[in-house]
């Protein structure tokens, strides 16, 4: 009788272990590390299939939460952008996310992730010889837009 009592335990305890351990592994996924930065290139053409859960901007930084299915690759995501600025007040741009490579596992994996502004500031202060100004962003994937003040 003792011998099954210890080995319930023993499950027990194994069980709760395994289980903190997934828990925290899918926690240090979900968590944003460090912003990326945005890149500009005019190879828009990636590897992307997401849901846009929400999107933000928060002192300079773009906030992402995306759903896409996966889980078998580790995959890096870069927000890109050809830099073209579509003439209105305030000016567009057209920003999509890629994946490093695509990933045919079935898991939904939900992710956040940061993109710094700096890069679209740069851009735009370049474009249009001013120190302040203001961009829609046009995100793939999203049906909203997001304004960009600096």
């Amino acid at each position: 009788m003792k011998t099954y009592i210890y080995l319930i335990i023993s499950l027990l305890l194994f069980s709760a272990c395994e289980a903190n351990r997934a828990t925290n592994k899918e926690n240090d996924s979900n968590t944003i590390s460090a912003c990326s930065d945005i890149t500009i290139n005019d190879d828009t053409n990636g590897v992307a299939n997401y849901e846009v859960l929400s999107a933000t901007i928060d002192q300079a930084k773009l906030l992402l939460n995306i759903r896409h299915s996966g889980g078998c690759k580790d995959i890096s995501y870069n927000l890109i952008t050809n830099g073209v600025f579509r003439e209105s007040i305030p000016v567009q741009l057209d920003v999509d996310l890629v994946f490093s490579e695509e990933d045919q596992c079935e898991a939904l994996i939900e992710k956040q992730l940061c993109f710094n502004m700096s890069t679209l500031t740069e851009l735009y202060k370049d474009n249009y010889q001013t120190d302040s100004g203001k961009i829609i962003l046009q995100l793939a994937h999203s049906e909203n837009s997001l304004v960009y003040s600096f």
